[in-house]
């Protein structure tokens, strides 16, 4: 928190040993003739991965099954250990969001609104 200033939602670079992936995909520091890689998802993310299905639902909620569904169909967020996805894993994910997401009165998933 005193470092970066408020708590982040996640992985921040502050100080330390690593390296910090290029943004154009360069896998070299220059010195050599520069070689790219595959670009990464988009969406690296499970919680902008549900963000974006809902969006494309035009906005409409969704439940844990239908997304955990087009999520697996989808293939674009995979889990680490290469597992389907789940219904209880969106809602897990859904739950450590509450700034994104808010429960319909029957347990469909929404994109919370945004006061501008």
């Amino acid at each position: 928190m005193d470092t970066y200033g408020e708590v982040p939602v996640g992985p921040v670079p502050i100080f330390g040993w690593g390296t910090i992936r290029d943004q154009y995909g360069r896998i070299t520091d220059g010195s050599e003739e520069e070689t790219f890689s595959e670009p990464e998802i988009p969406f690296p993310f499970l919680h902008h991965e549900i963000e974006r299905l809902i969006e494309l639902n035009h906005r409409k909620p969704m439940t844990s099954a239908e997304l955990a569904d087009r999520i697996n169909d989808e293939g674009r967020y995979v889990k680490k250990d290469g597992s389907p996805m789940t219904s209880s894993h969106i809602s897990a994910r859904v739950s450590k969001y509450p700034t994104l997401f808010e429960r319909t009165e029957d347990g469909r998933i929404a994109l919370r609104r945004r006061d501008r």
